[in-house]
């Protein structure tokens, strides 16, 4: 998604679905993290896409870091940050 940085910046503007959460992908983190406790122990082709999105993910989150005034986090944003 960030190799297209004006996709990522459309995408870091969308809004929330709800009041929970900053910005539209937000709850792309929480939701992968529970399909892939559903996979845990087994090696399967859905563990190995999972793994492969949240290595992207963190690549979008540390465009989305940039783009924030050094040293501002969010509110919400530690929950975004955590690790599978």
């Amino acid at each position: 998604m960030v190799e297209n940085e004006v996709i990522a910046e459309y995408f870091s503007k969308l809004p929330a679905p709800t009041y929970n959460m900053v910005r539209y992908t937000d709850w792309i983190r929480p939701y992968l993290i529970e399909e892939h406790k559903d996979c845990k122990g087994k090696a399967t082709e859905k563990e190995k896409k999972i793994l492969k999105i949240l290595e992207n993910l963190v690549k979008y989150e540390d465009y989305l870091k940039k783009q924030l005034p050094q040293g501002e986090i969010q509110e919400g944003e530690e929950f975004i940050r955590g690790s599978p």
